[in-house]
Order: structure tokens, then sequence, then C-alpha cells
């Protein structure tokens, strides 16, 4: 990991935890290990049946994205001893703190109606982030036996069949058939191809797939996809981990007006965003 990652937060941020001078690769591992288990949690919790309700924002939420967020942070808290943990469900504890020192990033079930109504397209996210910037990333895909990772100076791998397979990924080049382009399912501001054609600025676009959760960022860094655009606001729990996969093998995020998203703003909300390699 590079040096400019192990300094130290200054002591007048809201967190002021360092990152550890280890090697960061050891705490990727563990992250992947408890974004499995929670996966495997989630599975089961659905199987024995769901019990829905809404937040204030108007969004679902179940009684297993709680239990996740529960078991997620209880494993996390012990690897970096007083490193505050921001989960989708405690977001309203902390809507109005700015963290601009070392803290995780915590979706314990991105794409919950996906989740609900038994699809496989949700994800569980993990991130840490220091200095506004997502140094570690783990998504799982649960009902898909599969979970990626990645970090600055760490390549990305994926594993499968519980861990038994492993193998880096890698982003590819827009083949001449053209892009495979995702496009946002839920709060999305715009009801046909113009404003994205507009986005994509003549991108030649062989397929436009609608999918749900941070999946869709790990298909960019695996080379099954080349484009996702994001029109509206969304988590920075949905974000952060993805875009540690991302940019470990060379891809981004941005803003629509070419800003790189940053992590621990009042409110956790990014804005609009384009990803890609």
């Amino acid at each position: 990991m590079e040096e400019d990652f192990m300094t130290f937060i200054p002591q007048s941020a809201p967190s002021c935890n360092p990152l550890p001078r280890g090697d960061l690769s050891c705490l990727l591992e563990e992250m992947c290990r408890i974004a499995g288990d929670a996966g495997r949690m989630a599975l089961s919790l659905r199987a024995a049946g769901l019990v829905s309700s809404l937040k204030a924002d108007g969004s679902q939420v179940t009684q297993a994205d709680v239990a996740v967020g529960e078991m997620i942070s209880a494993r996390l808290s012990p690897l970096l001893p007083g490193v505050p943990i921001v989960c989708e469900e405690n977001i309203p504890l902390l809507a109005k703190t700015d963290m601009t020192g070392t803290f995780w990033l915590v979706d314990p079930v991105d794409a919950t109606r996906k989740f609900i109504s038994g699809q496989d397209d949700f994800s569980v996210n993990i991130a840490l982030v220091s200095d506004r910037y997502p140094v570690l990333g783990v998504v799982a895909g649960p009902a898909r036996d599969v979970v990626y990772a990645g970090g600055k100076g760490i390549p990305a791998f994926c594993l499968r069949d519980g861990g038994k397979i492993r193998h880096e990924i890698h982003p590819r080049s827009i083949p001449e058939s053209g892009a495979v382009v995702f496009a946002t399912l839920s709060r999305s501001r715009f009801s046909d191809g113009n404003a994205l054609d507009a986005i994509l600025g003549g991108m030649h676009v062989a397929e436009r797939i609608y999918l749900g959760s941070a999946l869709k960022f790990c298909a960019i860094a695996a080379g099954e996809a080349d484009v996702y655009v994001r029109i509206g606001e969304t988590g920075e729990w949905d974000t952060a981990a993805g875009q540690a996969i991302l940019e470990s093998v060379g891809c981004g995020i941005r803003t629509l007006d070419g800003m790189p998203l940053r992590y621990g703003k009042t409110g956790f909300l990014n804005e609009s965003f384009i990803a890609t390699r």
C-alpha cells in the first residue's frame, strides 16, 4: 500500500484514526470473509421469511438489513478499534456528521427491493475510507456466490464457490460492436434514452442493462460491461466499495462535471456520476 494512505488523520477531524501501518491486503482478506458470511446470513433470513417496512425516505428495509448490518459492524469493530462504522441503517444518527478521517462504510443489503422480491442482483458492500477516499472495497453477490475485492495498490480479484476459486479481474477495452451500459432502475430521472445519450457523448452502445446493486461496478472491473451512468442521488454506502474495486483496475467514477467522488460528506449522499474505464 502506498505510504500516503498510511498517514495519520489530523486530530481536529471527527474520526482521527490512522490507517494501520501493516499489510492492508490482510485486512482486505478479512473483509472478504465478513462479506461472504454476511451474504449467507442474508440468504438464510430471506429463506425464513422477510418482514419489510418503510424508512423515512420511503425506501424499504427488512429485519435482514438490520441484522446483517449489526453482524458486519460487530465483526469490523475489532479489526480497527475506534474507527467509526457508518452503516446505511444508522445514517439517521449520523446525517449531520462530516467525516474526514478513517471510517467504514457499509451497506448490508444493497438493492433491498430486489432482495425482497427474490432476485439475485443484490449485494453486500463494505469499504474502508480514509481522508475522503475509499482505499479498500468488497462487494459480495450472495445469490451468485461471488465476492469482488480490491484497493489502492492491491490488484482486484474475484472469489467464487465459497472462496475456493480465486482469480484477478481486469477491465476490457470497449469492443467494436459497442459498449454495454448500465442504467439505474430505481429513482431514475430519465424515462427514455435521450439524457443517457447526451451523457455518453455519442458513444456507440450495443446494449443497455438495468441492474440493481454495486455489482454493476464489479462487472465493469471484470470486463463484463463498460459504463455505468447514474442520474440522481445515491448513498455513499452504495458506491464506496465499488469505487475502490474499480480504481484498483484503473477505472474510475466521476461526477458529471468531471470531479472524483469523495466520501464523508454531510448527509452521506453522492450526486449523479459516470463510472467507466
